[in-house]
């Protein structure tokens, strides 16, 4: 069966992508982003460092949204702090920057994460290792595309009484790596989102910190495609021109993984 490129966004990646959300002092907002992955037997959500600095300062628990397929409602939960465990490229804050380290994993209980799988997809980063080391056929194209939320394309929450509905904007943007810096094992890159007419660049990536950028290969022979994560939004440069800077898939596969694996276990 054959997919189009926005299909795939639509019923492939977006059940990947999570945003986080605060409701400190009655002010529901989404300030963060991340991907559910799995690695070996743990599972989680990969983000970036300065999303869990913001986690670790809210008086609540932050909020976890999760967006299926098409035609299916958000769906949200609640991030228990004292059940996460974190690892995370600065081990101590972040001052936040173009130049990182800025790379975290946040491991959720088990129970969380299954209820996480049946709404979402968690992506197996040792399965996308292996596919991202192997050659590609000539008959396969690939695309780049970065998951996140967009706090300024956000609406704002509507209040009922005591009840607050909130649906944070999660956006799916092609576009283009235009740099690759992979002078140590931290490799960064800057990536550059195109629009076409429909479509405006937001006035600030605000709260995309932390989502993925994916790797979308089509089979144009059998109509197949593959995903794969091959980064991780920190840091968003000025306008105009503006860049998105991301922790390459060195950082991910090299460096956070054995990380993980040394500090919890695998």
């Amino acid at each position: 069966m054959e997919f189009t490129l926005d299909e795939i966004m639509d019923n492939d990646l977006s059940p990947r992508h999570v945003s986080f959300i605060s409701t400190d002092n009655g002010d529901v907002r989404v300030f963060g982003s991340g991907s559910l992955v799995s690695v070996g037997n743990r599972a989680g959500i990969i983000t970036c460092a300065h999303v869990h600095d913001t986690i670790l300062r809210l008086k609540n628990d932050p909020g976890i949204c999760l967006y299926p397929p098409r035609n299916k409602q958000v769906q949200a939960s609640v991030l228990n702090r004292n059940d996460i465990r974190v690892v995370r490229l600065p081990s101590q804050r972040v001052s936040e920057g173009p130049k990182g380290p800025d790379i975290a994993f946040v491991e959720a209980p088990p129970s969380q994460m299954d209820a996480f799988r049946a709404i979402g997809t968690i992506s197996d980063l040792d399965r996308m290792s292996a596919r991202l080391e192997a050659t590609l056929p000539r008959e396969v194209q690939c695309f780049r595309v970065l998951s996140g939320a967009i706090y300024a394309d956000s609406p704002d929450p509507i209040r009922t009484g005591e009840k607050v509905v909130y649906s944070p904007t999660g956006r799916m943007l092609p576009g283009n790596v235009t740099r690759i810096d992979e002078d140590n094992d931290l490799d960064l890159g800057a990536f550059s989102p195109a629009f076409d007419g429909d479509h405006q660049e937001p006035s600030s990536y605000g709260a995309a910190s932390g989502g993925g950028l994916w790797r979308v290969c089509l089979n144009t022979h059998s109509g197949k495609h593959s995903v794969e994560l091959v980064g991780v939004a920190f840091f968003e440069t000025d306008s105009p021109n503006r860049q998105i800077i991301f922790h390459g898939p060195n950082s991910i596969y090299r460096v956070l993984r054995a990380r993980i694996e040394d500090e919890l276990g695998q």
